[in-house]
């Protein structure tokens, strides 16, 4: 008796298009030299022309200040982890360009947020879905984490949105 269905087996071409893809998603190039150069400024440059988000708008989506997002995208800034968590909601970022992104700023980034507590469970719950959800707004984000008497991540909430 003979069988004639086929087992599915990644093909070194395969695996070399799925690295090829990725590496295109979260560096922008597949050159290694590129890849090796980036930098937290470049990354958070090229995420924003990505989503097509300018420095303006940005702010706007995430509470930041227009000058505090131009000096990370020079590199002049000390970065906030709550800054670049605002900043990766706003632009809807993919978990692997997130973990990237974050990994840029702490080396030694395991699964995002590590500690175990309502804050971070809610942060993370924001990143995890901001992609895939329009409502995981950062207004949402500093509204749910007001609401649980916990510090947000930028000044922006639903209040400073109606004053405006």
């Amino acid at each position: 008796m003979e069988y004639t269905y086929k087992i599915h087996q990644d093909t070194p071409d395969r695996q070399n298009e799925e690295l090829a893809r990725y590496e295109h998603e979260v560096f922008g190039t597949t050159d290694y030299s590129e890849q090796y150069t980036d930098t937290l400024p470049k990354t958070i440059s090229r995420y924003m022309e990505d989503a097509k988000i300018g420095t303006n708008k940005l702010s706007r989506l995430t509470g930041i200040p227009k000058a505090t997002i131009t000096r990370y995208c020079n590199g002049t800034a000390r970065y906030k982890e709550d800054y670049l968590c605002a900043i990766c909601i706003a632009l809807r970022l993919k978990p692997v360009k997130q973990r990237y992104l974050l990994g840029r700023l702490r080396h030694r980034l395991r699964d995002g947020i590590v500690e175990h507590t309502t804050r971070s469970y809610i942060i993370r719950e924001y990143l995890d879905g901001c992609y895939y959800d329009d409502s995981l707004t950062v207004i949402s984000c500093n509204d749910r984490l007001r609401a649980n008497g916990e510090p947000t991540l930028t000044k922006l909430t639903s209040e400073k949105e109606d004053e405006q």
